[in-house]
C-alpha cells in the first residue's frame, strides 16, 4: 500500500517513503494529536502505536507492551500533559503515559459506580455515572475528587434521563 501526504504550501501530493506495513485488517482503536505527531492506537495481530511526524514525514510504530492489553475491551488513546496516555479498565482505571519512548503506569484511578470516558482537561477525567441517572462527572486528578458537571444523559431508546 501507497502512503501519500498532500502540502498545502506546494499545492501537491508527496509519495511517503518507508510507511510502515499497513494492514488492511487493522482495527482503529483511537487516535490523538500531539505536537505535530498522529498518533493511532491499532490491533491486528498484536496491539500497536504507529505515529506519523507531520514535520520530518516518517512514521514510527512500536508494540503497546502486553501490561497493557485491554481489559473489558477498554483501551483508550489520550493527550494528557503535552505526551500521549493510554487509559486502561473500566473500574480500576490504570493510567499509562509515553515517556522517552515507553509507557509507565502513571497510577490507577478506583471508580466504582463510574464508566470512563475520556480525558477532558490536563487535570480531568470525564466519567458517566452508570447508576439510574446517568451523570457526567469529571475525576480531578490532582485532587482525586469528583466534582459534577450537573449534566444528565437521557437514554435516547426510553427517552428517560
Amino acid at each position: 500500500m501507497e502512503v501519500e501526504v498532500y502540502s498545502l504550501r506546494t499545492n501537491s501530493w508527496k509519495v511517503i517513503e518507508h510507511a510502515p506495513r499497513l494492514n488492511c485488517l487493522w482495527w482503529l482503536m483511537g487516535y490523538e494529536v500531539c505536537n505535530g505527531i498522529v498518533y493511532w492506537l491499532v490491533y491486528d495481530d498484536r496491539h500497536r502505536i504507529v505515529s506519523f511526524d507531520t514535520g520530518t514525514e516518517i512514521f514510527d510504530e512500536s508494540l503497546v507492551p502486553d501490561s497493557i492489553l485491554p481489559i473489558n475491551g477498554f483501551v483508550k488513546i489520550q493527550v494528557y500533559k503535552e505526551t500521549i496516555c493510554l487509559l486502561q479498565g473500566t473500574t480500576n482505571v490504570d493510567f499509562w503515559v509515553l515517556q522517552q519512548g515507553s509507557f509507565q503506569k502513571l497510577r490507577t484511578i478506583f471508580l466504582p459506580n463510574y464508566a470512563p470516558l475520556g480525558l477532558f482537561t490536563d487535570n480531568g477525567l470525564l466519567v458517566q455515572e452508570t447508576s439510574t441517572h446517568s451523570e457526567l462527572d469529571l475525576f480531578d486528578l490532582e485532587s482525586n475528587h469528583l466534582k459534577s458537571t450537573g449534566i444528565l444523559i437521557c437514554d435516547i431508546l426510553t427517552k428517560e434521563v
